[in-house]
């Protein structure tokens, strides 16, 4: 049976998502061999899910549905590197998108998947193996204050020959801020 590679992510508001879409030709000059994300497949990840079958994924859909976010925002903060060669956009995430985040986790282990494994650090992807010399912090955007995120979305994760693809199956708006 072939299996769906899911995964749950906010998609950014347009400011946001424009400057670090703008962002993204610096990286690709200052660093050849790295991979830098494409512009449409920015976003903030909630939950890796992984490979599961269609049945499962199936529930997942519905647990989804069911799962209503409140006003989620984040705080962007410094650019910086996660691991080996993974360059973020870290952010700090209001309370409501915390208590998301945790309502997912355990609806997620409720249906049988494995915790996610270690402790949700919100940040926004920008290139994968990139040098550490490579980039110029100070070039890229200043990105100030609270922004608000949209929607959340059940996204499955295809590799093609031209990169990922990011297909939406499912989407929840984002209700704003009071």
């Amino acid at each position: 049976m072939k299996k769906q590679r899911l995964f749950v992510a906010a998609t950014l508001p347009p400011g946001l998502h424009d400057r670090l879409a703008a962002s993204l030709p610096l990286i690709r000059t200052s660093d050849a061999k790295a991979s830098v994300v494409t512009a449409e497949n920015l976003h903030c990840t909630i939950r890796f899910i992984g490979d599961v079958d269609r049945s499962l994924a199936s529930d997942i859909g519905d647990l989804f549905e069911q799962l209503f976010p409140g006003p989620l925002s984040l705080t962007p903060g410094a650019y910086r590197f996660l691991g080996a060669g993974t360059l973020v956009l870290e952010t700090s995430a209001n309370d409501a998108f915390r208590r998301y985040v945790r309502r997912l986790e355990s609806a997620l282990i409720n249906l049988g998947l494995e915790p996610a494994g270690r402790r949700w650090q919100p940040h926004i992807t920008l290139a994968r193996r990139v040098r550490r010399d490579a980039i110029d912090f100070s070039a890229l955007p200043v990105i100030n204050g609270e922004q608000s995120m949209q929607a959340v979305v059940l996204f499955l994760s295809e590799f093609t020959a031209n990169g990922m693809r990011y297909t939406p199956l499912l989407t929840t708006a984002v209700p704003a801020p009071a």
